[in-house]
C-alpha cells in the first residue's frame, strides 16, 4: 500500500503478496 518511501511502498505491497 502507500506508505511513506518508494522502497518501503514496494515492500508494503510485497508483504500483501505474501
Amino acid at each position: 500500500g502507500m506508505g511513506g518511501a518508494f522502497v518501503l511502498t514496494l515492500y508494503d505491497e510485497i508483504k500483501k503478496f505474501t
